[in-house]
């Protein structure tokens, strides 16, 4: 999928279009990028660099993008971390002890040789608790949400730089190859005045203007050669180019046809407000500052919970044994850190809500 097959006819029909991309690609841009014989082939081919090659180069080597694949996928994993505090536990455990005592006075004195084995089985499960599990939960979704619109924001900032570098590089070559025929032709005209004026059929000073417009052109075209390995090594960093003492042929292309606006500007404006990944993203970490909230409130108030536990020993005795707790704190006086705390986290939510 390249910017220029996307023609949505609203922001809400090309974020859904985008955001189904992205999910179904997350498990191919891992599988791709991690092939070298595919990158290898997409760097070392003969044949000019494409801009649909370019835009598969960017989803697969771009640093960002993989950054952001992995926070989302780190983030998930905490998801599933928070709700595994919802789950029993069950810890099947085996010790082993052997050792040796040298008793060397008494009526017992000698050496003996001791071994124990233990054998257990624990289980066990927090039942209630004062909000700690649920608020770390919905704290985490948020904050996975969160992950998954910045890596689908980073992955339209890509494919839209790529875009525009690649057109800035074709671009530079253009104005080059304008600016070097303009130097040549200035040349041509030094060269053509510099024989008048031994002909006597111009003034000598008219070497001056035409020597000042050679090296003008000469300027000129030093500059436009500055701009085509800028834009290149531009476009190279973003695509993760392999070698960097080497660019790519660039593949011409034919100008985009410019799609007539379906929107005025408040609709517009109002869809950009909705549907934009990044203010998506703003609003689930807004969520996840206000679960953490209430978690610095619940740990400067009351907090309990009430676990079960069951075991089970098969050696060297057999027994069984269960157990019911009940836990509640309250910080009567902690030098004020919980209350900070809690200040602390409101006045991060309060910046978050600005931010938005």
């Amino acid at each position: 999928m390249t910017k220029a097959s996307i023609q949505p006819k609203s922001a809400v029909a090309f974020g859904t279009m985008v955001s189904l991309w992205f999910r179904r690609s997350l498990p191919l841009l891992f599988m791709v990028a991690n092939f070298g014989s595919s990158k290898a082939a997409l760097s070392e081919s003969p044949n000019p660099l494409s801009l649909e090659d370019a835009l598969q180069l960017a989803r697969q080597r771009n640093g960002n993008l993989r950054a952001a694949v992995f926070n989302f996928k780190a983030s998930q994993s905490r998801v599933r971390q928070a709700a595994g505090a919802f789950l029993p536990t069950l810890t099947p455990s085996f010790r082993y002890e052997t050792g040796s005592t040298n008793l060397q006075t008494g009526p017992f004195k000698g050496r003996t040789n001791d071994q124990a084995t233990t054998t257990d089985l624990s289980a066990g499960w927090r039942l209630l608790d004062s909000g700690e599990r649920h608020f770390t939960l919905a704290g985490a979704r948020s904050e996975a949400r969160a992950q998954e619109l910045l890596a689908l924001q980073t992955l339209r900032n890509v494919l839209f730089n790529v875009h525009q570098q690649f057109y800035d590089a074709l671009r530079a070559q253009e104005l080059l190859k304008v600016e070097e025929a303009q130097l040549k032709r200035t040349e041509t005209i030094l060269d053509a005045t510099k024989v008048r004026v031994e002909n006597g059929s111009a003034a000598r000073k008219d070497i001056l203007q035409a020597t000042a417009d050679a090296l003008n052109a000469k300027s000129s075209v030093l500059g436009g050669r500055n701009r085509v390995a800028t834009s290149q090594a531009t476009l190279k960093a973003t695509i993760g180019w392999d070698n960097p003492q080497q660019s790519p042929e660039l593949q011409k292309t034919a100008e985009p046809k410019l799609v007539p606006l379906a929107e005025t500007l408040d609709q517009a404006l109002a869809s950009g407000v909705q549907n934009r990944a990044d203010l998506q993203a703003e609003r689930n970490r807004l969520e996840e500052q206000r679960s953490n909230v209430r978690l610095a409130e619940i740990a400067a108030g009351v907090s309990f919970f009430l676990d079960a536990s069951a075991g089970k020993r098969f050696s060297p005795d057999v027994l069984d044994r269960n157990g019911l707790v009940l836990f509640a704190t309250i910080p009567l006086f902690d030098g004020n850190r919980a209350r900070e705390a809690v200040r602390s986290s409101k006045y991060v939510y309060e910046s978050d809500k600005a931010i938005l």
